[in-house]
């Protein structure tokens, strides 16, 4: 029993506290200003400290040269120089360390293992000028200090509260060597930068320079020991550029006594006392008219950016930019603010520097007019002058229609390095901002701005109504898609039948009337005329015009049908077998060899054909086609026998017979 209670007063057999000394240190062989080390836990302790050549070991808080066990130093007898990196053996009642390389070093006392382990230390530079932010939530700590040194030296300076806010802040010293700062409740100068009293609150020891404006925020503490508190380390800034070109703004008048330009920034939490994070913004090289402004801040959303006009030191004027809400950092980092009133932010950003994209010659733009209604649309690509090009450079190029249809058409020219491009009801290439379509230009209306490249042929759809701008004849249509499918089919005609069979359905087309088979008898076979086409559906039609029009409309189909004994194809060169028929010189010709159809066709089977002539219904037209057979193989006996390898097709509506790869007419006669 005795025991255990003498168990249970046992005392740790580490010193509580610990000391450098020596000469290789400021304090000297002085144990009056020995420096004291910072307790990491029972038995660890550490130090940031900056050494020259001499000597060191360590010691007890109440350590006297008369009794050797109150040190720690190197073991054995030969001399043990540190290192800037490196693990040494300690004993009590030892020699000292020796120091030949001046420099910063962390000594790590550790004697649970009699060790003491050393690595490379740095010093940084504090510059004035700077201001250190500190939001000490719900006033939690009563006063706030900035210290920051050696473990030789600190030095402590009072934050500041600005009214009103739970954010104080404190001016940077002029401080060069410092290993740790921190900020602390606690105004201690006396004690090593990394230590404090009991019952000091204070955020974490940092180690970087104080060379710019830098932000803390109290979120939570304190732990059990009672003098650390958790924190939110908002002193990570993040680094934001913004371009401008001020003289191209509606800004000319004040910028003609201006000779320089501030971009500065906002933020709501933190008031405009302490806010003004102001840079001057420089041009990007000697002579260019774009000026750049690196800015770094703590958070990722601002609530206002300016800039602001200065005549050399002389304040000019402010324009805002916007004031109204948190916005992303990053919709504005690394762009461009030119070409835009000041009533519409939203309008003002472009990349920088502009992507490129090009327009390669040769392609087609199938444009649905359908919603805009535009009596001529055009394309305009371009560049914007922001970007430092001058002259010419948006190109404006006219479309043409499609016969009565709402598609019109454009055969691209080459145009390399373009910002984007748009498609207009303004004809005006000589702008010097593809942005910019039809300044001065009453009922202005287009299509929102594209930034691709132009490789292949596209169809351009509107898809909602325009909406007006920040002028009342300025109307956007925003809603619009871009695809590669072409929204028309068009084929020139010269015989006054044919077939057709096509992915999509439709209502709407020009230059023949539709029919499809509806019987047949000793006449020939009849055909019923049809109002709407439908998707993958073959149909003979009968020309009203040399230029068959077709616009797609409604869900496409990938294989194409039969009627009636009408089979339809997408595939080029379908081959038709022997017995089948074509429609050829407006005729239906029986393929008495192999013959074959291109795409978009049909041919016909009569085995599949209704038989009967069909009961004629009001408002539909009905066309007999004779049929041909023997005769017409009759008349090409003398180019085809059983040795050559002939088949029959149609190019531009005429049967051809190709034999030994020779061409001839229906006649026989040689093409």
């Amino acid at each position: 029993m005795l025991l255990g209670s003498l168990s249970m007063w046992a005392q740790s057999t580490y010193p509580e506290k610990m000391y450098l000394i020596g000469d290789a240190s400021t304090a000297g062989w002085d144990l009056g200003k020995k420096v004291l080390m910072t307790t990491q836990s029972e038995g660890v302790y550490e130090l940031s400290v900056k050494l020259t050549a001499g000597e060191l070991k360590f010691a007890k808080e109440n350590a006297n040269y008369g009794t050797p066990t109150d040190f720690y130093g190197k073991t054995g007898e030969d001399p043990v120089v540190l290192a800037t990196s490196g693990e040494y053996a300690v004993e009590n009642n030892a020699e000292n360390f020796k120091v030949e390389t001046e420099g910063v070093y962390v000594l790590r006392l550790d004697l649970t293992q009699n060790k003491l382990f050393v690595s490379e230390g740095q010093e940084y530079t504090s510059e004035p000028g700077h201001w250190i932010y500190f939001k000490n939530t719900d006033k939690k700590w009563s006063n706030v200090y900035l210290r920051i040194g050696r473990a030789d030296h600190v030095y402590t300076k009072a934050f500041e509260p600005i009214a009103g806010t739970d954010w104080w802040r404190c001016e940077t010293p002029d401080y060069a060597g410092y290993t740790h700062f921190t900020i602390t409740d606690n105004a201690d100068d006396t004690a090593p930068v990394t230590t404090y009293p009991d019952g000091a609150n204070r955020l974490y020891e940092y180690q970087y320079d104080l060379t710019e404006d830098r932000w803390f925020i109290l979120t939570q503490g304190p732990n059990a020991s009672g003098t650390h508190y958790y924190w939110n380390n908002t002193s990570d800034l993040h680094e934001y550029t913004v371009y401008l070109v001020p003289e191209e703004l509606d800004w000319q008048n004040d910028w003609t006594s201006a000779n320089s330009v501030h971009l500065e920034l906002n933020w709501t939490d933190i008031p405009a006392v302490q806010l003004n994070k102001e840079v001057k913004m420089s041009p990007i090289e000697e002579g260019s008219h774009i000026y750049k402004g690196t800015i770094k801040i703590p958070f990722t959303q601002i609530y206002g950016m300016n800039f602001k006009l200065y005549e050399d030191t002389t304040y000019i004027k402010t324009y805002a930019i916007y004031h109204d809400a948190y916005v992303q950092a990053s919709e504005w980092n690394g762009k461009l603010f030119s070409h835009a009133k000041n009533d519409d932010w939203n309008q003002k950003w472009f990349d920088y520097p502009a992507p490129k994209y090009s327009v390669e010659a040769g392609h087609t733009i199938y444009f649905d007019n359908t919603k805009t209604k535009w009596a001529q649309p055009y394309l305009r690509v371009g560049r914007a002058k922001a970007h430092g090009y001058s002259g010419n450079h948006v190109h404006s190029y006219p479309f043409t229609r499609v016969g009565t249809t709402d598609i019109w058409t454009l055969t691209t020219e080459e145009y390399t390095e373009a910002e984007a491009w748009t498609i207009s009801n303004v004809n005006q290439s000589s702008d010097e901002n593809v942005y910019s379509a039809g300044f001065g230009v009453s009922d202005r209306q287009r299509v929102f701005y594209f930034k691709k490249s132009i490789d292949k042929d596209i169809c351009v759809k509107v898809t909602t109504d325009g909406t007006l701008d920040h002028d009342p004849w300025d109307v956007y249509y925003w809603g619009c898609e871009i695809t590669d499918e072409k929204p028309i089919y068009t084929r020139d005609v010269t015989n006054t039948y044919g077939t057709i069979c096509l992915p999509y359905g439709s209502s709407n087309y020009t230059g023949a009337t539709f029919y499809e088979l509806v019987g047949q008898s000793a006449e020939g076979v009849y055909l019923g005329s049809v109002d709407n086409l439908e998707a993958g559906v073959p149909y003979v039609f009968e020309k009203s015009a040399n230029q068959l029009v077709v616009i797609y409309e409604g869900e496409v189909v990938q294989d194409a049908k039969s009627k009636n004994g009408l089979i339809g194809t997408f595939d080029d060169e379908t081959e038709v077998a022997i017995g089948n028929y074509i429609i050829a010189n407006n005729e239906i010709c029986k393929c008495e060899v192999e013959c074959y159809v291109n795409a978009n066709r049909a041919y016909i089977n009569l085995a599949e054909v209704p038989i009967g002539a069909p009961v004629k219904m009001p408002g539909r037209k009905y066309v007999c086609m004779g049929v041909q057979g023997e005769n017409q193989a009759t008349q090409l006996s003398n180019i085809v026998d059983s040795t050559s390898s002939s088949y029959k097709t149609v190019e531009n509506g005429q049967l051809i017979i190709v034999c030994g790869g020779v061409k001839y007419n229906a006649q026989g006669v040689k093409l």
